[in-house]
This record gives C-alpha cells, structure tokens and sequence, in this order.
C-alpha cells in the first residue's frame, strides 16, 4: 500500500480550515492523528483567527494544540513526541541550544539517516526562514509515527513567501509554483556568491538518499517530491492553489522520511 501524500494532508487542513469559517467554530473532535502538516498551518490559523475550537479527543493531542496556540512551547525531553511545537525565536543567535534539544528528544535521527543528516536537515530549513522569510512567528515539529514506519518534520512561518522573497531581491516572479521550483533548485534572494535557500541538497539528500519526500507549499503554489520505487525516476508535482485549497499566508515546508538504521553522508548531497 502507497504511503499518504503529503499533498493530502494539506488538503486536510484546508477541509478543517474551510468548515471552521464555515460554521464559526473549529470542530476537532475527529481529529486523531498527529502530522506536522496538518497541526502546524492549523495553529497558526487558530492564533491569527481566534476562532473557538473544540479539541480532539486524544487528550494528548489537544494538549499539544492547546499549548501551541497559547505559545506555552518549551522543549520537554520526556513524554510522548508529538507534544512538541516548538516556537522558533526571534534571534538565530538563541537557535543552537533549541536545536540542539529538539534534535536530541529525536534521538538525533538514529533510525532516519542518522545525526548529520538530521541536523543538517533541520538547521538548512530553520535557517531559511531567517535568512529569507521576514517572518513574525514560525514553528518546528517532528513526528515519529506510532508505528515506527516514519518520520515526519516541518517548518511553518508566516512571512512574505518564497515568490515575494524573490521579488523583494529584485528577481521578476509572479507565478507561486516556478519561485518554488526556483528556490528548490538553489536560487538565491540574497545576491550572487551570497547564501541561497539551501533546500536543493535537502530534497536531493531525502528523496535521492532517504527514499522520502518533501512538500513545500508557499503562497498560491505547492511542490511534492518523493521517491518512487527503485528503477523508476522520482516524481516532482506542482499544484496551484485555488478554490477550496487554501493560499498560505507564508511558506510550509515538510519532510517525510522512512525508518531505516543506515546512515546518510550528507557530502554526497551538498
């Protein structure tokens, strides 16, 4: 059986989006698992919008909810893993104790490609929102699913979007998509010779060396890669975001990564 795109769980949050607006309360009780691409663009909405919801009925997962929305986030080192959102700070010069304990709540990545990968993982997509997004609030999280069969991590921010970091740099964009495609593929908003996205080796090295996949939905556009099976290309999907499909107000970008105990070298992606 295909595992679930992550393209489906944004479209998730877009139906719980959808109906709360709808109907003027944000109706959670069936809500029962845990997917950083769902809860991440979910907590903003609640924070930005102040709509009443109803928590779920997993107990722990309306705790993780409730505290994101009150930004009562605090790295905890024991517990069950999906009670962490973690509200990245203002200042990237307080980022390396916080990553430093998020990375080891994780069990630096032992069983998904092992520390380097982890770290770079997360440092390169933690950083782009510093270097690029002008941002008000973002947010971290990682999930281990119950099973043990994968690992998911996203990175939410609030900020003027991938197309409009191009633009602000003077790089004509208008379609969502292309900027992208653009910014995946190692283009710089920061000037030549400068530091660029950095999210080209990030795919490379989880779709190519992980066998995962990444969405990255910014503004009107979404792109999923993910590996398919051996022999057979990997496949890139680009989705304009319209109608029921809600247009981020800021850039998500998730990675979906499979267990497995043999380690990544990050220098054969970078």
């Amino acid at each position: 059986m295909a595992p679930e795109r992550m393209w489906s769980a944004y479209k998730e949050f877009c139906h719980i989006r959808e109906r709360a607006l709808m109907t003027g309360s944000c109706d959670l009780t069936g809500l029962h698992r845990v997917c950083p691409t769902v809860l991440l663009p979910l907590v903003d909405f609640l924070r930005r919008t102040e709509v009443p919801w109803i928590p779920p009925n997993d107990g722990a997962l309306s705790e993780c909810i409730s505290a994101a929305v009150q930004e009562q986030l605090r790295i905890v080192h024991d517990g069950p893993t999906y009670d962490q959102v973690v509200k990245l700070p203002r200042g990237h010069q307080e980022l390396t104790g916080s990553l430093a304990a998020f990375s080891r709540r994780h069990d630096w990545g032992s069983e998904y490609g092992g520390r380097n990968a982890l770290m770079y993982l997360i440092g390169e997509l933690v950083h782009n929102v510093y270097d690029h997004s002008d941002s008000s609030n973002s947010y971290l999280m990682a999930h281990r699913d119950d099973c043990g069969k994968d690992m998911e991590l996203a990175v939410f921010d609030d900020g003027v979007t991938m197309a409009g970091s191009l633009r602000r740099s003077g790089i004509v964009v208008e379609d969502d998509v292309l900027a992208i495609a653009m910014a995946m593929n190692g283009l710089s908003s920061k000037g030549e010779g400068r530091r660029g996205y950095g999210l080209r080796s990030n795919v490379r090295m989880c779709v190519q060396g992980l066998r995962g996949s990444v969405l990255a939905v910014s503004g009107g556009g979404a792109i999923e890669f993910r590996a398919f099976e051996e022999g057979r290309d990997d496949v890139q999907e680009g989705y304009e975001l319209n109608g029921n499909v809600y247009r981020l107000a800021g850039t998500l970008v998730s990675v979906r990564i499979p267990f497995q105990k043999k380690g990544v070298n990050i220098y054969d992606f970078v």
